[in-house]
C-alpha cells in the first residue's frame, strides 16, 4: 500500500489478488476483459508474461483462482486509493521522512565533486539529508539504554551514509525524469561551462538547488501524487534500516562474551565503524555488515563479519576443514571462527592479500585444486568470485549458501504435455553433476548491453587491466549539467584473485600443480571415506540445518528490481504489479499449474518489499517452506544436498577422480589467454606476415584443427564424446558454457562433418566412429519415445533438429554403403516421428532456432512425409508474419529483423522454396512480402541492411556485416531465390551491392563462420562463384574470389602469431576455443577445405539446405493456394 492522503492508501495490486484467490473460480480470463477494463491492458499483460502465447493469459488466472469478474473487481479497487484500516508500520517511516525534509528546507547543498575526485557522490543525495541526520538521531535514541558496548559516532555516520545509498538508489530514477522536465531546453550544456561561461569552474546548480529545495519544502507530496508506489518503498526502505541496524547493534551490545572467547574482542573495545551494502537485501532489508572495533587508546582494530541469517551451515563447514586439516598428513587449509547466534553470527573476517611470488603462488593453486576438490564433493554450486576470498597461499570459501545444493525436481516438465528441457545424454548428465557446477572453474556470463561474454568464475576470473575503468554513471551530477553517461571509477581486482592489476590469471600456467592438490584432496577424502559417510560422520552435522535455496539467478531479480523503480512503473499499482507479472513466465511454460506455482506469490511479495527473494530448506529434507500463511510445497526437492553429497564421497575412486580432472583440463584448454599467445587486440595487418597457401597446405591445417579438437575433447569409459564450450541456447540468443551436444551450430555435428573430409587418416575416421552411436541410437526400432522426446526437446532449427538432419544427409553423402544406409533410415525414422503440434507450437521461427531452419532439410529429404511437414512449416511462418511482411521475434513490440539467422532474408528463402518445390503459391506471396519489407529498409549509403536487434526508432541505424545479419546473409538469401520465381534483377543488384560491401569491408576480429573472417570469405567465393556468376560484373568477381582467398589466409597468418590460436569466442580477458560449425573450429576447418574442394557441401551448411546444389531447384507448378494446410 501506497500514501496518498491522512487517511487514504493506495493498495498493492497483488495484496489484492491474493485476497481474492478462489480455487472454485473456473471462468477463463481473456484479453478482451481486461481490455475492457482498460484499452491495451490485455495485451500489456500478455506481453509482460507470455509474448504471442495467448492461451497462457486464461492460465495464469485460473491457477490463482481468479475469474474476470473477481479479477475485474480487483483492477478497479486497485485504480484509486481507499481508507485504511489498519496504517502499516512503514507509514510512520513515511510521515517521519515527511516531516525530516519539511523541517530544514534550506540546509546548504554539499560542494559539488568532480567525476574523477575519489570523494563519493550519490544522485540528487542533497534531498535525503535532512531524512538520513533524523534517522540516525531516532536510532541513536532507541539505543539509549544499552549499558556495554560503546558505539563510536563514526558508527552511527557510516550507518547513515548505508541509508542514504539505499534512499538514493530507489529514487534516482524519478528523481532525474522530473529534474529534467524542470530544466529549460539548453541549460544542460550550458551549466558544464561553469559560472563564468567559459568551461572552468563547476556546473551551475541553480535549477539543482532549486529542484532539492522545493522537494523538500513539499515533503515530496507533489511527487507521491504522481509516484503513488514510491512513497511506500521509502518507507520501506527506511522502516528497514531502523529496524535491521537496530537489532543488530543490540545483538552486538548483548554479545561483549562470545565476541571476546571467539574473536579476542575486548569489552572495552568500541565500534567505530560499520561498512554495509556487501550483500543483497533479505528478509526486511537486512544485509551483511564488517564491524571494527578499536581499543580505547586507538591502538589496534579488529574486523568482524555480521551475516543476518543462520550460521549452522556455517559452522558445520568450518568443523569439516577442521576433521580434514586432523585427520591427514597435507598442509592444512585455512579455517575461520565461527560464532552463532539465534538467526544470526559472525564470522572471522579474512584479508584479500596477493601472493608475494612464485612460490607462494605456486603454493595458492597448489590449495585452490585442493579446496576445489574439498567443494565439490560438498556440493557447491556457481561459486563465483565473490563467494571466495585469496589470502596468501590460501582460497578461502566464505559464503557457505552454495554448500550442499538440493537436485530439484523439472516442476514444469512434469506439468507440462510436453517437456521444457532438453533431453540430455549420458555423458551431459555426468557433465552436469561434476566440478563445472561449482562455479570455480572458467565460466562466462553475457554483460550489459554489448553483451560481452566475461569469465565470472572464482579462479578464472581475468584481473583488471588497470585501477580504473569506464562504466556507466552521471555526468555533472547533482548540477543543473546532470546527465547519463560513463565515467571512471577505481577498478577492484575480485576477492578469489592472488594477482593483482595488469596480470593475467595464473590457472593456467600452474594447471599442472592445481590438479596435483584436485588429486591428493580426492585421495584423502577416499582414505577417509566412513569419516564423513559414517552413521556418525562429519556429515551428519549438516543435518536438520536450514540452507538458503536460490530458485533464480539474483541478476534476474535485480533487473526486475530495477523496472520495479522505473518512473512508468511507480505510477500506479497496477503498473507495478506488471512489472512482478513477469516472474510467473517461467511457471506459466508448463501445460498444467506446477506444483512449486505457490512460490511466485512468495517471489512477488518478498519483491514488494525490494528485498531479494529469499528461500531456506532443511539440508537434508525435500520439502519447501514458504512464508506468510503459505503451505510448503512437498517434495519440492528431488535429492537433498546432504544425499547427493554422502553418494559423490561414497562413489569417489580414481576413476572418476580422472574423470574430473578432465574436465578442469578442458576448461583450462578450451580458454586461450595471454600467457599462451593469444592477444586481447589482434596484430594489425601489416605486422603479419601473410603466405599464400596451396591447397594442400590449407587442408592440412584443416586437418591440425581437427587434430587440435581431438585433443580437447571429454571422453568417458563407453567412448562417449564430448566438448566444453558456449553453444546457443534454444532461443537463439543466449549462450551457455558446458558440454556442447550434437547440435550443428555448436555442437559435435561440425566436427563429424570435418572429421569425414579425412577417412584416410585412421585416428581422424575413429574421432567420426565416436561421434556416431549416440546418433545412430536413436535410429533403433525401440526408441520411439526418445525420437518424439528429440523434437520436443530441442529447437527446430539450425541449433537443433534442422542443423541434424543437415548433417545426418550431408554425412550420408560421404559415406560408406553400410554406415550411409544407416544414416538414411535415422533421418528417415526421426522425420516419422515429427509431430504436427512440434511445429504448431514454435515461436522462434527463424533460421538458427525454429521453423524457418528446418524447411531445407525437410525438403533435401523429399519424402512425402516431410513434405507434408515443410508445409506445415511454412504455414507457421505465414500464421506469424506482420501485415508488413517481417516478422516480430520475442513479442510483438520487438522490431521485425532483416538478415539471414533471425530475419526476412532467412525466412524469404525459406518460403519460397516450399512455394515453388510444392507449387503452392501463399508461400511465394509471403516470401515477396518478406522480401519487399527488407528492400524498403536497404540503406544506400551504408551499402547494406541494418541490424535492429536493438533498435531505437530515435538513434542511427547500426550494421553487421556477416552471415547472421548484414550483406553477406542478404547476398545468400538471393542465391536462394536463383531459379525461383522471385529471381529478378533487382536480386542481381542485391547481391552485387553485397559482394562490393563484402570485397571492401575490413578483417574481422573473429574468425569463425557466423560473424567472422571464414564466414566471410566463403560467402564470398560461393556468391562469385555460383550459376548466377555470369550475370555478375566480371571484375567483381574476380575481385570477390581474389579476396575470399586473401582473407582466408590473413586468417591463418593471424591465428599463427597468436600460437596458433583462432578466434572463436571473444571474452573479457581471453578466447575460448569452441568445436562448432558456426562458432568453432570445425566450421573454420570446414571453410578451409571449401577453399580446396569448392563443391556444394559447406553452401548447404550456410543456406540450412535452402541452397540447392549448383542451384538446381526441383519445382511443381505453382497454383494458387485456396486454405492452409491443415
Amino acid at each position: 500500500m501506497t500514501l496518498i492522503s491522512e487517511k487514504e492508501i493506495w493498495p498493492s495490486l497483488h495484496q489484492l489478488l491474493q485476497a481474492e484467490k478462489n480455487p472454485a473460480n473456473d471462468s477463463a480470463v481473456s484479453c478482451d476483459d481486461l481490455n475492457g477494463f482498460q484499452q491495451g491492458l490485455g495485451q500489456t499483460w500478455l506481453d509482460a508474461i507470455a509474448p504471442q502465447e495467448d492461451h497462457k493469459l486464461s492460465r495464469r488466472f485460473a491457477w490463482s483462482g481468479l475469474d474476470a469478474d473477481t479479477l475485474l473487481r480487483v483492477l478497479a479497487r486497485a485504480s484509486k486509493p481507499e481508507q485504511a484500516a489498519n496504517i502499516e508500520p512503514w507509514w510512520d517511516e513515511l510521515k517521519a521522512l515527511q516531516t525530516a525534509l519539511r523541517s530544514d528546507p534550506d540546509r546548504a547543498l554539499h560542494p559539488y565533486v568532480a567525476e574523477d575526485s575519489d570523494a563519493q557522490q550519490l544522485p540528487f543525495q542533497d534531498l535525503w539529508l535532512p531524512v538520513v541526520d533524523d534517522a540516525v538521531a531516532r536510532l541513536r535514541d532507541s539505543l539509549s539504554d544499552l549499558q556495554t558496548r560503546s558505539f563510536d559516532d563514526g558508527a552511527f555516520q557510516a550507518l547513515g551514509q548505508s541509508l542514504l545509498s539505499r534512499l538514493c538508489s530507489v529514487s534516482e530514477q524519478v528523481l532525474f525524469e522530473q529534474f529534467n522536465l524542470l530544466r529549460p531546453p539548453g541549460v544542460m550544456l550550458l551549466a558544464h561551462l561553469g559560472a563564468g561561461g567559459d568551461g572552468q569552474g563547476p556546473p551551475v546548480r541553480e535549477y539543482y538547488e532549486r529542484f532539492i529545495r522545493h522537494h523538500r519544502a513539499d515533503g515530496l507530496d507533489g511527487l507521491l501524487k504522481t509516484f503513488p508506489v514510491l512513497g511506500r518503498y521509502l518507507g520501506l526502505v527506511c522502516l528497514f534500516w531502523r529496524q535491521s541496524n537496530e537489532g543488530m547493534l543490540r545483538r552486538i551490545d548483548a554479545d561483549v562474551a562470545p565476541l571476546q572467547q571467539t574473536f579476542g574482542i575486548a569489552p572495552t573495545a568500541a565500534l567505530i565503524h560499520i561498512k554495509q551494502g556487501l550483500s543483497d537485501p533479505h528478509n526486511g532489508g537486512q544485509a551483511v555488515s564488517v564491524l571494527t572495533f578499536a581499543t580505547p587508546d586507538g591502538d589496534s582494530t579488529s574486523r568482524l563479519v555480521y551475516k543476518p541469517k543462520d550460521m549452522g551451515v556455517d559452522l558445520a563447514y568450518q568443523q569439516a576443514l577442521d576433521h580434514l586439516n586432523r585427520n591427514t598428513a597435507l598442509p592444512p587449509l585455512r579455517r575461520l571462527s565461527i560464532h552463532c547466534g539465534d538467526d544470526y553470527g559472525y564470522m572471522e573476517f579474512v584479508e584479500h592479500r596477493l601472493c608475494r611470488g612464485e612460490d607462494e603462488l605456486k603454493l595458492f593453486y597448489r590449495n585452490a585444486g585442493r579446496l576445489t576438490a574439498v567443494l565439490h564433493l560438498l556440493g557447491c554450486t556457481d561459486c563465483h568470485h565473490e563467494n571466495l576470498i585469496a589470502c596468501g597461499d590460501q582460497l578461502l570459501l566464505i559464503d557457505t549458501e552454495t554448500l550442499l545444493e538440493a537436485d530439484l525436481t523439472d516442476h514444469i516438465s512434469d506439468a507440462s504435455e510436453y517437456q521444457t528441457t532438453l533431453n540430455q545424454s549420458d555423458l551431459q548428465k555426468r557433465c552436469q553433476n561434476s566440478i563445472l557446477r561449482s562455479g570455480l572453474l572458467p565460466t562466462w556470463m553475457f554483460i550489459g548491453q554489448a553483451r560481452t561474454a566475461v569469465d565470472i568464475s572464482a579462479l578464472g576470473i581475468a584481473p583488471p587491466a588497470s585501477t580504473t575503468m569506464k562504466s556507466a554513471g552521471w555526468l555533472g551530477l547533482n548540477s543543473d549539467g546532470m546527465m547519463a553517461g560513463r565515467i571512471m571509477v577505481p577498478s577492484e581486482v575480485p576477492t578469489s584473485l592472488p594477482v593483482g592489476f595488469g596480470e593475467t590469471n595464473g590457472l593456467n600456467r600452474h594447471l599442472e600443480v592445481f590438479c596435483e592438490g584436485f588429486r591428493e584432496q580426492c585421495l584423502a577424502f577416499e582414505q577417509t571415506r566412513d569419516h564423513w559417510i559414517g552413521s556418525n560422520g562429519v556429515l551428519e552435522r549438516f543435518r536438520g540445518l536450514p540452507r538458503r535455496i536460490v530458485l533464480r539467478a539474483t541478476r534476474v531479480y535485480f533487473a526486475l528490481q530495477r523496472q520495479q523503480l522505473e518512473p512508468a512503473a511507480l505510477r500506479s499499482p497496477l503498473s507495478q504489479g506488471l512489472v512482478l507479472e513477469q516472474l510467473s513466465r517461467s511457471f506459466l511454460m508448463a501445460t498444467d499449474q506446477p506444483k512449486h506455482w505457490p512460490v511466485f506469490d512468495e517471489e512477488v511479495r518478498q519483491m514488494e518489499r525490494l528485498d531479494i527473494p529469499f528461500f531456506v530448506h532443511a539440508i537434508d529434507g525435500n520439502d519447501l517452506p514458504l512464508s506468510n500463511g503459505f503451505a510448503p510445497v512437498e517434495n519440492f526437492i528431488e535429492t537433498s544436498g546432504l544425499e547427493s553429497s554422502r553418494q559423490r564421497i561414497e562413489t569417489l575412486d580414481a576413476v572418476e577422480v580422472q574423470f574430473q580432472e578432465q574436465l578442469i583440463r578442458g576448461t583450462s584448454r578450451a580458454r586461450v589467454t595471454r600467457e599462451d599467445g593469444w592477444q586481447e587486440v589482434a596484430p594489425a595487418l601489416e605486422e603479419i606476415d601473410v603466405a599464400v597457401l596451396t591447397p594442400e597446405q590449407l587442408r592440412l591445417e584443416a586437418g591440425r584443427l581437427l587434430d587440435c579438437l581431438a585433443e580437447i575433447a571429454i571422453r568417458d569409459a563407453d567412448g562417449l564424446v564430448d566438448w566444453l564450450g558456449m553453444d546457443l541456447g534454444s532461443d537463439g540468443e543466449k549462450f551457455s558454457f558446458g558440454p556442447v551436444g550434437n547440435s550443428l551450430y555448436g555442437g559435435t555435428a561440425g566436427v563429424a562433418l570435418l572429421a569425414a573430409h579425412f577417412p584416410e587418416d585412421a585416428a581422424r575416421s575413429d574421432l567420426l566412429k565416436a561421434l556416431m552411436p549416440p546418433l545412430l541410437q536413436m535410429g533403433e526400432s525401440n526408441r520411439d519415445g526418445m525420437r518424439l522426446r528429440w523434437w520436443r526437446d530441442q529447437a527446430l532449427g539450425l541449433s537443433g533438429c534442422g542443423g541434424t538432419l543437415l548433417c545426418l544427409q550431408q554425412l550420408a553423402a560421404s559415406s560408406e554403403q553400410d554406415l550411409r544406409e544407416s544414416l538414411q533410415e535415422l533421418e528417415s525414422s526421426l522425420i516419422s516421428a515429427l509431430l504436427p503440434d512440434h511445429i504448431r507450437s514454435d515461436l522462434t521461427l527463424d533460421v538458427i532456432g525454429g521453423v524457418a531452419g528446418l524447411i531445407g532439410p525437410l525438403l533435401e529429404n523429399g519424402s512425402a512425409r516431410a513434405l507434408e511437414c515443410a508445409v506445415l512449416c511454412g504455414d507457421q511462418l505465414l500464421l506469424h508474419q506482420k501485415e508488413e511482411g517481417g516478422w516480430s521475434l520475442g513479442g510483438l513490440d520487438r522490431h521485425p529483423l532483416l538478415g539471414f539467422s533471425h530475419g526476412t532474408a532467412g525466412f524469404a528463402a525459406a518460403l519460397v522454396k516450399i512455394g515453388q518445390r510444392v507449387g503452392e503459391s501463399r508461400f511465394i506471396e509471403g516470401a515477396s512480402r518478406a522480401l519487399a519489407y527488407e528492400r524498403e529498409r536497404f540503406d544506400a549509403d551504408h551499402g547494406n541492411w541494418p541490424d535492429y536487434r536493438d533498435y531505437k526508432p530515435d538513434q542511427p541505424s547500426t550494421f553487421m556485416t556477416s552471415w547472421c545479419h548484414g550483406a553477406p546473409g542478404i547476398a545468400l538469401s538471393r542465391a536462394c531465390l536463383f531459379g525461383t520465381p522471385l529471381w529478378d534483377a533487382i536480386c542481381l543488384d542485391e547481391m552485387t551491392t553485397a559482394l562490393q560491401t563484402l570485397t571492401a569491408f575490413p578483417f574481422t576480429e573473429m574468425d569463425h563462420l557466423c560473424c567472422g573472417t571464414m564466414g566471410n570469405a566463403s560467402l564470398l567465393r560461393i556468391v562469385a562463384e555460383g550459376p548466377w556468376a555470369d550475370q555478375l560484373p566480371a571484375a567483381l568477381r574476380s575481385a570477390a574470389i581474389e579476396r575470399s582467398s586473401r582473407l582466408v589466409n590473413q586468417s591463418i597468418a593471424r591465428a599463427r602469431c597468436l600460437g596458433g590460436s583462432y578466434r572463436c569466442f571473444g571474452t573479457s580477458g581471453s578466447n575460448v576455443l569452441l568445436p562448432g560449425c558456426f562458432t568453432g573450429l570445425s566450421g573454420i576447418g570446414l571453410a578451409l577445405i571449401d577453399q580446396v574442394t569448392r563443391d556444394d557441401r559447406l553452401q548447404s551448411v550456410l543456406s540450412i539446405g535452402l541452397l540447392s546444389p549448383s542451384g538446381a531447384v526441383a519445382a511443381a507448378p505453382v497454383k494458387q493456394s485456396v486454405g492452409q494446410s491443415s
